[in-house]
């Protein structure tokens, strides 16, 4: 059987250790959202995440020279603090898991999935960082091959892995109420 190394934290201190992730990871969250907001233009609807999908080098210069020398600071400032909160909802994000796993009290095959799940919601920050530095780079330099592709490909990758954790959790949560 597969384990998380979150798995060690006691049931007991489980709903607090969480608590105060979740908690941290949604400030960080408010913060990301305040400082992308002047991201948001016609070439970037979405802000950042137009930016991190655009997938090649014409469209990732147009991102780029629609946003103004303090949009750009603003990008600078929203990815460095995207490698704090990578902690933050990455931890988050598997304790959720790994908290589901052993409330179902699941094993075998099941247990073996949400734990690797979990381990998979710690590779999503690393996926991030090589999309963050690949973004940087093209933001400090130019938008050229291969970096729009890096930051795609991680970005798809990153949000795959943290979409289906995120439901994962939610769906979880939601069938263990109904049966308690």
């Amino acid at each position: 059987m597969i384990n998380h190394p979150l798995a060690r934290i006691s049931a007991h201190s489980r709903p607090a250790v969480f608590a105060v992730l979740l908690i941290v990871t949604l400030i960080i969250m408010v913060i990301l959202n305040l400082t992308g907001s002047p991201l948001r233009t016609n070439k970037a609807p979405a802000g950042i995440i137009s930016y991190e999908l655009a997938g090649n080098e014409e469209t990732a210069a147009s991102i780029l020279n629609s946003w103004n020398n303090q949009a750009k600071v603003y990008a600078g400032f929203n990815l460095g603090i995207d490698y704090l909160w990578m902690i933050f909802y990455s931890t988050t994000i598997a304790l959720g898991l790994v908290w589901v796993a052993d409330a179902f009290n699941l094993k075998g095959i099941l247990s073996t999935a949400l734990n690797l799940l979990a381990w998979g919601q710690w590779l999503a920050p690393l996926l991030d960082a090589l999309e963050n530095t690949a973004l940087l780079i093209m933001l400090f330099n130019q938008p050229v091959s291969p970096w729009p592709l890096i930051a795609y490909w991680s970005a798809v990758l990153k949000f795959t892995l943290v979409i289906l954790g995120i439901l994962t959790v939610l769906v979880s949560a939601f069938f263990y109420r109904l049966g308690h």
